[in-house]
């Protein structure tokens, strides 16, 4: 086995032993302190192996997301650090990207229309105008989720064919 193969299954090994301890809350400060060269090498693809290793473990969903969220608020300086590529201009991936950037700012815009709401709740044209937005919201995800549901599971079978 390979120099880069060995270090990268010894840090996956670390990586999902840290992430167990911290859930486990077995002395997380010194497993933090014991675990420093590994908070600085871990590269991104070792999280997302790690994250698939410890959902195979049947942790209950609720720790697991703790844990990982804590051992990403950890691995934060290294994530930011990791240089990013955009995808290429309209392509699927791309799309997607344009797709979060438009639900995002619809839901945003939503935010004052929900705080003027909980302060006038009989306003009855607030209340049509924030029906009319949540609609425009579900015609929007709709589409999202048909995409997300029908197109990235034969993208992602293709991706797997050809990366094997």
């Amino acid at each position: 086995m390979s120099e880069f193969t060995q270090n990268k299954k010894l840090r996956l090994e670390r990586l999902v032993a840290l992430v167990n301890g911290i859930i486990e809350k077995t002395h997380p400060l010194q497993l933090v302190k014991d675990n420093e060269d590994l908070i600085q090498t871990v590269i991104l693809s070792d999280i997302i192996d790690a994250v698939d290793q410890l959902v195979l473990l049947d942790i209950p969903m609720d720790e697991l997301k703790r844990g990982i969220n804590k051992v990403i608020n950890l691995l934060s300086k290294t994530i930011q650090e990791h240089p990013y590529h955009p995808p290429k201009k309209d392509s699927v991936l791309d799309i997607f990207i344009q797709n979060n950037v438009v639900l995002d700012r619809n839901l945003k815009a939503i935010r004052p229309l929900i705080k003027e709401l909980n302060k006038n709740s009989g306003n009855i044209g607030l209340r049509n105008e924030l029906k009319e937005k949540f609609t425009e919201i579900e015609k929007f995800k709709t589409l999202y989720l048909i995409k997300e549901n029908i197109l990235f599971p034969v993208l992602e079978d293709q991706w797997k064919r050809s990366l094997s």
